[in-house]
């Protein structure tokens, strides 16, 4: 998949330019997003790990956001 990635960017570079090159890097993270994440998530260990990985993002949120409201008083 890398290989065939890569010669899709080098041949949309040579075509296009940047449009063409940033349309295939548009349709390969939406493959990624849409096909492979739901495939990885039905993996109970990497659905605890994102759910570990989003709650620590979210407390760690509140906490600069509890800080900051206190400093701006």
């Amino acid at each position: 998949m890398t290989q065939v990635f890569g010669d899709q960017i080098w041949e949309a570079w040579h075509a296009g330019g940047t449009k063409r090159a940033l349309r295939v890097w548009s349709t390969a993270l939406w493959e990624l997003i849409a096909v492979a994440l739901p495939m990885k998530v039905c993996n109970s260990a990497t659905a605890v790990t994102l759910l570990s990985m989003v709650s620590s993002l979210v407390l760690f949120w509140l906490l600069l956001w509890g800080i900051g409201a206190r400093c701006h008083k």
